[in-house]
């Protein structure tokens, strides 16, 4: 009996050497392969190769073909060189250094043959471009002849050089104040020569848009301004206009330049911006006018013009009149109170913006102010026996706080 057991033991013994004999066998047979792959934390999408932003965590995978079930002695993950086996096939990594990285599956089969695939990472930093940059924004007396060789130039913070960089360069040139583009080119140096002459005394505009290899700028990282000198000794002056009132766009202004060489009046449309060219350098002072409503007017502004000089002045046409009120039956400033009194209150600035107060001798009384035809109806009072003359004070704003009175002998 215990013969018989002992023959089945080792009949087993020799069962099991013998698949592990055969399915190390179907293994030299069968080629093993590891496959490294790359996903963002939200997408799942899995790839060779990937493209973050620092501080972006990913999700390293790993697969071993021809299946997962494949026996193996060990598998892990070096991210950078760095070991990390905290799982067999997935691992998290988070990345700050711009530029390569690698994460290299590594599976080690029965036979102690170590076998490795790679996925790549790049860290994507945004290009910028950076100071020194020429001309700046707002530059004036840039060169405008091509014996100048007057050059464009700036520099981007990249730092390494996995990515190649290229410059989208434009150069526009104003007409009433409309950009017309002279030159676009993409460039691989942080430079440009201009090859053709510009005009004298003329504002330009250059725009840059920095890209790499993998990312293309959407917006302009600059858009500088610039001025070109002037041919002879003349100067410009830039005048940078705003109002405190209302706007009406077919309104033109008078641009009143007093100078020891005469005085000078330029009528020139409403906008934002006007270029006042070929002055002589000296002392001027400076008025402005609206054609139209003529309670606008600047403050007087004094300057020095020099030579080849772009000289930019900021002024403000102001309101500087209060409302009227014209009383519509008065003469001599005295009415009869027998039916509602109406009164006309205008403002061509800013506009009527409040009726402060209607007094008849010192106390308030009712009113009705109607804003389409600027007109204030006042109703018959109740009357007291005494006294048989009364004074009406009407105060009225405007909208940049000009305030009037008026007063009006009111005869019962």
């Amino acid at each position: 009996m215990k013969l018989l057991i002992i023959l089945v033991l080792l009949a087993l013994h020799s069962c099991i050497n013998y698949e592990d004999k055969i399915t190390a066998a179907a293994q030299q047979v069968t080629k093993i392969s590891p496959e490294a792959l790359v996903s963002t934390v939200s997408s799942q999408d899995f790839k060779k190769q990937l493209v973050v932003m620092p501080g972006d965590t990913v999700i390293f995978m790993g697969n071993v073909f021809p299946t997962r079930n494949t026996k193996l002695n060990t598998s892990f993950w070096h991210i950078d060189g760095e070991l990390n086996a905290s799982s067999l096939y997935l691992t998290k990594w988070t990345f700050h250094t711009p530029g390569k990285h690698l994460g290299v599956f590594n599976i080690v089969d029965i036979h102690g043959d170590l076998l490795c695939d790679t996925a790549v990472v790049w860290v994507h930093d945004s290009p910028q471009i950076v100071e020194p940059i020429f001309p700046a924004n707002f530059s004036t007396g840039i060169p405008f002849a091509k014996q100048d060789k007057m050059t464009v130039h700036w520099q981007s913070s990249k730092k390494n050089n996995d990515f190649n960089l290229k410059y989208h360069f434009s150069l526009f040139e104003f007409h009433n104040e409309e950009a017309m583009l002279l030159f676009d080119s993409t460039l691989t140096n942080s430079h440009i020569t201009l090859s053709e002459d510009l005009k004298p005394m003329q504002k330009y505009l250059w725009t840059l848009k920095i890209s790499d290899d993998l990312m293309q700028s959407d917006s302009a990282n600059v858009q500088n301004l610039f001025y070109t000198r002037g041919s002879n000794h003349e100067a410009l002056l830039l005048l940078k206009i705003s109002k405190n009132g209302k706007t009406n766009g077919d309104d033109s202004l008078w641009v009143n330049l007093s100078h020891s060489g005469g005085d000078i009046s330029i009528k020139i449309p409403q906008q934002n911006q006007y270029e006042v060219k070929n002055l002589n350098p000296g002392t001027y002072s400076l008025t402005l006018t609206d054609s139209l409503f003529t309670e606008y007017q600047s403050l007087k502004k004094t300057f020095i013009l020099k030579n080849h000089d772009v000289y930019s002045i900021d002024t403000m046409l102001l309101d500087l009149i209060a409302p009227q009120i014209y009383c519509i039956n008065c003469i001599n400033d005295t009415v009869d109170f027998i039916h509602n009194l109406p009164f006309l209150i205008t403002d061509d600035g800013s506009g009527v913006a409040e009726i402060i107060s209607v007094q008849l001798n010192g106390i308030d009384i009712p009113y009705s102010f109607n804003s389409l035809n600027d007109t204030l109806f006042i109703p018959p009072p109740h009357w007291e026996l005494l006294p048989s003359i009364y004074q009406l004070q009407i105060s009225v704003k405007d909208f940049v706080d000009n305030v009037n009175q008026a007063s009006f002998w009111v005869r019962k």
